[in-house]
């Protein structure tokens, strides 16, 4: 879609067509392909009315019944696509260029269906959570630097004010204060200590995605290195890497989606994840069940996906980028919030 021109005559019967595709097809991926092409021929005004009429808050989701919708757009006007996540390949083969050892293939059963943004966290949108809440704000020469425009990802925040964004959205979103997933330390800070729930992965508040979940809906049910395959020359036509991102990110969803119907989630920014890295040796597979000990400050948490300076070996669905400390603010990291949606059996 998108690789060639047409005159405007041809365009329009084309626009309104893709304009009801976006407001009414159940599939992620179509919703998300017909957001790209609209985008990139001038319609992102008519995609913010549509957004804005089907915005829903929790109370409004709960009351759906016999939707097979895979997608919903939050009161915030987030696009969240819902996976059903069972068990699947995780890692890299040794012979994968770009391949590390602590990529080494394994099983992972997840179990339950998940909803995760279609985007990374915007500029615009953090800016609300920073008028409620005070957290820090990059200056005016480190937006215009790095984060120039509203639907720029937003970069530089903490692990722990990752964290706490979800439960603030969880909060936005009216989910009951028993279903957010992270509580604060001892101070009533989100900072060195504070964990997340027990069984986490059981509520339903917004949170980070684990490092499994982000990896399958990275993968979007492929099994080679980059989602739409293996090679490098399709790769600036889904990624923002150094080949093609220059001093930083590119807007939201400037580039293709996966056929989940998520955008930049190779490139543009990394994206922190809820879990630290862990292999396990066995065989079988093993059940996505993270830890919830606190959140040390000396400890690293993962990010993934590659950044705007990556090069193309570090763009891939394995890739662990990095081990940065959660209380580092860098201006190569974001995130995507996700919730649990529902338990498989």
């Amino acid at each position: 879609q998108g690789e060639f021109e047409l005159d405007e005559s041809q365009k329009q019967p084309l626009i309104e067509t893709l304009l009801t595709v976006y407001r009414s097809d159940p599939d992620a991926g179509l919703h998300a392909a017909a957001e790209w092409l609209l985008r990139k021929w001038g319609q992102a005004e008519q995609l913010a009315a549509i957004d804005k009429e089907l915005q829903q808050k929790e109370e409004q989701l709960a009351a759906e019944t016999d939707n097979d919708r895979q997608w919903y757009i939050n009161g915030q006007g987030q696009t969240y696509v819902i996976i059903d996540a069972g068990e699947f390949l995780m890692g890299s083969p040794a012979s994968e260029s770009g391949h590390h050892p602590i990529e080494r293939l394994h099983r992972r059963d997840i179990g339950r269906s998940f909803a995760i943004s279609t985007k990374e966290v915007t500029r615009a949108q953090w800016q609300e959570f920073v008028k409620e809440t005070g957290v820090r704000m990059p200056t005016p020469d480190e937006l215009k630097s790095y984060i120039p425009t509203a639907d720029s990802p937003m970069l530089a925040m903490t692990w722990y004010e990752a964290a706490w964004y979800c439960n603030w959205l969880s909060e936005q979103e009216g989910i009951p204060k028993e279903q957010w997933c992270y509580e604060p330390n001892n101070q009533g800070e989100y900072g060195p200590d504070m964990k997340a729930k027990e069984k986490f992965w059981d509520l339903s508040g917004y949170r980070l995605p684990t490092e499994a979940e982000w990896e399958f809906a990275c993968r979007a049910a492929t099994k080679t290195c980059r989602f739409y395959g293996a090679g490098e020359p399709l790769l600036e036509k889904y990624a923002c890497y150094d080949k093609k991102g220059g001093d930083h990110p590119f807007p939201a969803a400037h580039l293709k989606p996966n056929d989940f119907g998520l955008f930049d989630v190779l490139g543009n920014a990394h994206e922190w994840v809820y879990s630290q890295a862990s292999r396990p040796s066995t065989l079988n597979a093993v059940r996505d069940t993270p830890t919830t000990t606190p959140i040390s400050h000396t400890e690293s948490r993962l990010v993934r996906g590659g950044s705007y300076i990556d090069r193309a070996s570090s763009v891939r669905c394995a890739q662990l980028n990095m081990y940065p400390l959660p209380n580092r603010r860098l201006f190569l990291i974001g995130f995507r919030p996700c919730r649990t949606y529902r338990h498989s059996p």
